[in-house]
């Protein structure tokens, strides 16, 4: 398993199909940053073979090349990002936006000049697979819309992203599948843009603490890394039940939940214990036990205070059950593009009041609602060139994550309890040297005599 690391300029997407510009130029140590192009950087991963035909990407951003380091696995510049020297987004961009405004007034650009303004820990983060980028979003109506990346293979480019995660850093990450990696970035503009590879069509990321989860779809297996920076999984699970691995979830004690299984014959879900020692014959299993039809392929799981939310692909359904067992079961939905329909509804995330989001896929929209009655129904679509989706696959807006204190905590407690392990095991392997004599034969016990009257050594 390999780690690179690129401390890129980092670079906005193309907010047009036919257009985008250089946002962020790293400063040269000797002078200040140059007004021309910065040159793209070398590929991050050699190109992965037997994948899609590779879209046609738009003019691709740039970004400044990273030096490349002794190890090849590593690669870093060797400063951090330097000061801004210019907006982060072009006059053209501006322009473009001011013009559009009037047409498109719900929707706003995030631009600015203070770089903390791009770390954001709230708000929507979007897959947006046809148009190979991330799209962040502070709200459901489109307002401080930013978007990362373009159709490619290098950095800053996508291929088929899928799943899309944050942890309680604002860090983003995004398996991209087609290009057999994840990808790490610290903000939405990309800044420290870490690449993880050797996986096939990963499709599922998530992260719980610092224990990074990875879908690797294509050899059928879910691994976990004690750390995303861990070159080795600390385990790695592979059985029948999870073949075909695609989107994860989380609760707050940390049991994964993995959305998998081939359409047809049939899907399932399957629960495994945060404690990563329980056997696979005591995983739970749900495989649509007590829906209408013969057909379910979830897409995504969502853990609610209402129930267990899920997307059916199958059937063009919303789906919620009151346990992993498949009790009270509820759904809604039908094919088309109108309230209470999709078309290949995939990713599902919450927010922290609860309220549901799906991405209505071959409907090119973000949907929001109350509950499964479909209350308070809210979509996000427009054909608008910048602020469209084009087959979004996944949403992340919350999961019930363990903040930094309470990691803290964990690794503190799970620290004391291994040096209490081994003083245990230190102290037991005294006794029994102490037991044994110097020429090796073991030494009398004094023992109580059986009628309890004194004691004696036994022999």
């Amino acid at each position: 398993m390999r780690l690179k690391y690129t401390f890129t300029a980092v670079f906005m997407t193309a907010l047009c199909l036919n257009f985008s510009s250089p946002i962020f130029a790293e400063e040269e140590q000797a002078s200040p940053a140059p007004a021309a192009t910065p040159a793209v950087a070398e590929p991050a991963a050699a190109k992965p073979t037997n994948t899609p035909e590779e879209p046609a990407p738009s003019a691709a951003p740039s970004a400044a090349s990273p030096e490349k380091s002794d190890n090849k696995d590593e690669q870093t510049a060797t400063d951090a990002l330097a000061p801004v020297k210019e907006k982060l987004v072009s006059p053209e961009q501006e322009k473009m936006s001011s013009e559009l405004k009037p047409k498109y007034d719900r929707f706003t650009l995030l631009n600015s000049d203070n770089p903390e303004d791009y770390k954001r820990k709230q708000g929507i983060w979007i897959s947006d697979s046809g148009n190979g980028r991330i799209v962040y979003m502070k709200d459901i109506n489109g307002n401080d819309f930013y978007s990362l990346g373009s159709a490619g293979r290098d950095i800053g480019n996508f291929l088929n992203p899928e799943q899309v995660w944050v942890d309680v850093e604002g860090k983003i990450y995004i398996a991209d599948r087609d290009n057999n990696r994840v990808i790490r970035v610290d903000d939405v503009r990309g800044y420290n843009w870490t690449e993880k590879t050797g996986f096939s069509s990963p499709r599922g990321v998530a992260m719980h603490g610092k224990r990074f989860i990875v879908s690797d779809t294509g050899n059928n297996r879910i691994l976990i890394y004690d750390k995303f920076e861990a070159e080795q999984p600390m385990v790695t699970l592979k059985d029948e039940r999870i073949s075909d691995p695609g989107y994860l979830w989380l609760d707050e004690e940390g049991n994964i939940y993995v959305c998998c299984g081939d359409y047809p014959p049939g899907g399932r879900i399957v629960r495994i214990p945060h404690d990563l020692t329980v056997p696979p014959a005591e995983w739970k299993v749900y495989e649509g036990q007590g829906l209408s039809g013969n057909s379910f392929a979830p897409g995504q799981i969502c853990i609610t205070d209402d129930g267990l939310y899920i997307t059916d692909t199958a059937t063009q359904r919303l789906i919620r059950v009151h346990d992993i067992k498949g009790r009270n079961v509820w759904e809604m939905g039908t094919y088309g593009n109108g309230v209470n329909e999709f078309i290949d509804p995939m990713g599902m995330s919450q927010d922290e009041e609860g309220n549901i989001y799906v991405v209505d896929s071959n409907n090119d929209r973000i949907v929001r609602m109350k509950n499964i009655r479909g209350q308070e129904w809210k979509a996000y679509d427009t054909l608008n060139p910048i602020f469209g989706l084009r087959s979004p696959r996944s949403i992340y807006v919350w999961s019930p994550r363990p903040s930094l204190e309470e990691i803290e905590e964990e690794e503190e407690a799970a620290k004391k309890a291994k040096e209490k392990e081994k003083k245990k095991d230190k102290d037991t392997k005294d006794d029994k040297a102490a037991e044994v004599n110097p020429d090796g034969t073991e030494k009398p016990k004094f023992v109580p005599n059986p009628d309890g009257k004194g004691a004696g050594f036994a022999l």
